[in-house]
């Protein structure tokens, strides 16, 4: 597993060991230590882009309100997986 230094809503530096991970964030103000759990977030955020995209594709074959509804079931799925990245001091794009 690697080992991440986030500051200012970005990560800045990736270690093998938490020991020195959480070393060198020790030594810059605001900086915590996260796992690569946010992979897992990032890879889920575009899963939920390429939907919104397939549903962009194939609006034309369908009622403008079926379109509505799908992206529209789209949006707190996205508004969560935001919270998390979020919660581990990532900004979302």
């Amino acid at each position: 597993m690697t080992y991440f230094i986030v500051r200012d809503g970005a990560i800045r530096e990736a270690f093998d060991s938490p020991e020195e991970a959480s070393a060198r964030a020790g030594e810059q103000s605001g900086a915590r230590v996260i796992g690569d759990e946010w992979v897992t977030l990032t890879a889920a955020k575009d899963r939920v882009e390429q939907a919104r995209l397939a549903i962009d594709e194939i609006a034309v074959l369908l009622d403008p309100e079926e379109v509505e509804q799908m992206q529209a079931r789209l949006q707190p799925l996205e508004k969560m997986i935001d919270s998390a990245l979020g919660k581990l001091g990532l900004h979302s794009e």
